[in-house]
């Protein structure tokens, strides 16, 4: 029965998530980088087309739950290999992405990532930044229109129509990453400004976290 279940569960997941599709934002990237990224992609995509063969040989147009309900061990085993080796692929892209600093959504954020969180309008809200592998917060000391225009534009708005602070922003957690942010406002990247060092040294709490209202994108 747990070999059933297991087969039933293994296939279910490939027969609904099945579809990875790497987009590679290939900014500030050799050629050389550039090839080997495209080159694994490549791969991937070639493994992908491999699990789906075997996907319709088995299912057919058979819904999910139908063809998770009979699958021969061969195309079982076949799947779980190709699995196998896509996720090595997909590993070793990740870790050529973080080496050159090429922007792919399915390997997770990258250090000095932003987002908005906890806004009324996915444009406005508390600002996080991603360092050391966790998201933290930025305290609002010195914030200003030039920090939240930065921030903006690393985020892919136009610029900023305001700078948010204390009962404009949720109350965040974890660590306060940034503190006494000074942007000019021609930064590519929030890490960039001049602020205090080293980056996780703060005398904020919580209630200070700073926000932005980012120009919508036409």
């Amino acid at each position: 029965m747990q070999s059933s279940n297991r087969n039933r569960n293994l296939y279910l997941r490939i027969c609904v998530a099945l579809g990875l599709i790497v987009g590679v934002s290939m900014t500030s990237v050799s050629q050389a980088e550039r090839l080997s990224l495209t080159g694994l992609k490549a791969q991937i995509d070639g493994v992908e087309s491999q699990v789906q063969s075997v996907e319709e040989m088995v299912c057919g147009d058979a819904d999910s739950a139908t063809c998770a309900a009979d699958i021969a061990p061969s195309a079982l085993e076949r799947i779980e290999a190709l699995e196998m080796e896509r996720d090595q692929l997909l590993a070793a892209l990740c870790d050529l992405a973080a080496q050159t600093g090429a922007a792919l959504p399915e390997c997770g954020p990258l250090a000095g990532d932003l987002r908005i969180v906890d806004g009324a309008t996915p444009d406005e809200g508390r600002l996080e930044l991603f360092f050391n592998n966790q998201w933290g917060t930025v305290c609002d000391d010195r914030w200003d229109i030039n920090d939240a225009t930065v921030a903006c534009r690393q985020l892919g708005y136009p610029g900023a129509d305001a700078a948010l602070y204390t009962f404009n922003v949720v109350d965040g957690t974890g660590p306060i990453l940034l503190d006494d942010v000074q942007c000019t406002g021609t930064e590519a990247n929030l890490l960039d400004c001049t602020h205090r060092q080293p980056t996780g040294t703060h005398n904020c709490s919580h209630f200070e976290d700073a926000g932005v209202r980012c120009t919508p994108i036409p």
